[in-house]
C-alpha cells in the first residue's frame, strides 16, 4: 500500500514528466487498438466466408438473358447440389422517398419521373457474392432464404429514410399489379460505380425469388449460381455442363473456388502486412520509450539514493515506478481507445490497398467492415501494452539498478 501510495504521489507531483509518458503510451495503444480492430474485421470476414463459402460455379448472361430450361438443365447435371437464381427488376415505389444519388450534369423533373428502383429477385442472400466478402453486411434481421415468398432486405439508409422497421411490409407495383413485401432484414454496404438514384445499392430491393415466379411465367436471369456435392470434383462438374447444347456464345461460367483462392490470398496478404506493422510498432515502442525511461531513471538517482539510505530495497523501488507506469498506461488507456477507433478505418484502407491494389489503387475483391472490439480484446490490447512497458522499463532501468547502493550513494554526491 505503501508503494503504490509513493507511485501516486510521484505521478501527480512530476506532472509535465508524467504527461510526455502519457502521451507516448497513448500513441502506442492506439496503434496497437487499430490493429486489434483490423484484426477483428479480417476474423470475421473469415467466418463468414466459411460459413457461406460453398465449392460451385456462377454462370453469367452475355448480352441477353439465362432460360429458366437452359438454367434447370444444368442443374439435372450429375453433382449439382441446388442453385442460387438472381434476376434484377424495376419496382414502382411511389409511397417512399429514394436516397438521392450525385445525377451530375443531369436534370430531371421529379414530378414527371417515375418512382422506380432496382430489385434483385434472389435465391438466398448468403450466396451473392457481396456478402461472401463483406462488401454488404445484415445489419438487423436476418437474410432472404430459399423458399422465401413476399420478403423482402432494404438499405438501412433506405429503411432510416421511410422510417421502416423489420417486420413492416412495404407495398410496391410490379407488372401492373400491387405487391406487399415483408421487411426480414437490413443491410449496409457501398457501391461506388452507381450514382443513379434508382440504381444505387443505398435504393436496393433484395426480394425472394419465388416472388417474381408468381407474376411471371418465363423466368430469365442475369446470373445462377451453383453449388456442387463434392468440392473436388468442380472442375469435373464443369466439363460435364460445357458438354451441354446451350448457347455458349452468349453465356458465361466461372469457377467460383477460383474466386475463393484470391479472396483468401488477399486476406493472407493483409495478416502478413497487420503483423509486420504490430511487430513494427511494438519495437518502436519498446525502443522510444525505452530512451526516454533511460533518462528518467537517471534523473531520478536522487530519489533512489534515499529511498535506498531509509532502508527500501532495489525490487521496491523497482516495483514503485512501475506502479507509476501502471498508473500513467491506465490514464491513457481511454483516449487511446478514442483515438485508435479513429485511425482504424485509414489503417484499413492502407492495409487493404497494399495487400490487394488494382491498377487505379482501389481494392477488389474484399471489403473488410471495421468491427467494435469487446471487453476481453481490449483487455488483450492492455496487456501487450504492458508487455511493451515491462520490457521498455526493464531495459532502461538497468543502467541504474545494477549499481551497488553503495555505488548509487556515491552518485549523489
Amino acid at each position: 500500500m505503501e508503494v503504490a501510495w509513493r507511485a501516486w504521489l510521484a505521478v501527480r507531483r512530476k506532472w509535465a514528466r508524467s504527461l510526455t509518458l502519457l502521451l507516448i503510451m497513448c500513441l502506442i495503444f492506439a496503434a496497437l487498438i487499430s490493429g486489434a480492430v483490423v484484426r477483428r474485421s479480417i476474423n470475421e470476414l473469415k467466418k463468414t466466408l466459411n460459413r457461406n463459402f460453398h465449392a460451385g460455379f456462377t454462370l453469367r448472361a452475355g448480352r441477353g438473358l439465362i432460360k429458366d430450361s437452359e438454367a434447370q438443365e444444368i442443374l439435372k447435371v450429375q453433382g449439382v447440389q441446388k442453385a442460387n437464381f438472381q434476376t434484377d427488376e424495376l419496382l414502382e415505389v411511389p409511397h417512399y422517398k429514394l436516397v438521392e444519388g450525385n445525377e451530375a450534369n443531369v436534370t430531371l423533373d421529379r414530378k414527371e419521373e417515375k418512382q422506380t428502383l432496382v430489385a434483385s429477385f434472389i435465391s438466398e442472400s448468403a450466396e451473392i457474392e457481396e456478402f461472401l466478402n463483406g462488401k454488404y453486411e445484415i445489419v438487423r434481421g436476418r437474410g432472404i432464404s430459399e423458399g422465401a415468398e413476399n420478403e423482402v432486405l432494404i438499405h438501412e439508409e433506405f429503411a432510416t429514410l421511410n422510417q421502416i422497421q423489420v417486420g413492416d411490409e412495404v407495398e410496391v407495383g410490379l407488372y401492373k399489379k400491387k405487391l406487399k413485401l415483408k421487411v426480414v432484414g437490413v443491410f449496409s454496404g457501398k457501391d461506388s460505380q452507381q450514382t443513379f438514384r434508382a440504381e444505387m445499392i443505398e435504393n436496393r430491393f433484395l426480394v425472394g425469388i419465388k416472388t417474381l415466379g408468381r407474376l411471371k411465367k418465363d423466368l430469365e436471369y442475369q446470373l445462377v449460381k451453383y453449388l456442387v456435392n463434392d468440392p473436388k470434383r468442380v472442375d469435373e462438374v464443369i466439363g460435364s455442363v460445357k458438354k451441354l447444347e446451350l448457347d455458349w456464345k452468349e453465356l458465361n461460367l466461372e469457377n467460383n473456388f477460383a474466386k475463393k483462392e484470391t479472396i483468401y490470398q488477399t486476406i493472407e496478404n493483409v495478416e502478413k502486412l497487420l503483423a509486420k506493422i504490430l511487430v513494427g510498432v511494438s519495437v518502436m515502442g519498446i525502443l522510444v520509450l525505452g530512451f526516454v525511461l533511460l533518462f528518467w531513471f537517471r534523473g531520478r538517482i536522487h530519489e533512489i539514493g534515499t529511498l535506498l539510505a531509509i532502508g527500501k530495497t532495489k525490487a521496491n523501488i523497482f516495483w514503485q515506478m512501475l506502479i507509476e507506469l501502471i498508473m500513467i498506461a491506465t490514464l491513457c488507456f481511454g483516449p487511446a481507445i478514442f483515438l485508435g477507433n479513429l485511425s482504424a478505418g485509414a489503417l484499413t484502407e492502407k492495409i487493404m490497398s497494399e495487400a490487394n491494389p488494382d491498377q487505379s489503387g482501389n481494392t477488389t475483391d474484399v471489403v473488410l467492415g471495421r468491427k467494435q472490439l469487446d471487453l476481453l480484446d481490449y483487455l488483450g490490447v492492455y496487456m501487450c501494452g504492458g508487455a511493451v512497458i515491462l520490457l521498455a522499463v526493464g531495459g532502461a532501468s538497468v543502467s541504474v539498478m545494477r549499481l551497488k547502493p553503495k555505488a548509487i550513494l556515491t552518485k549523489m554526491k
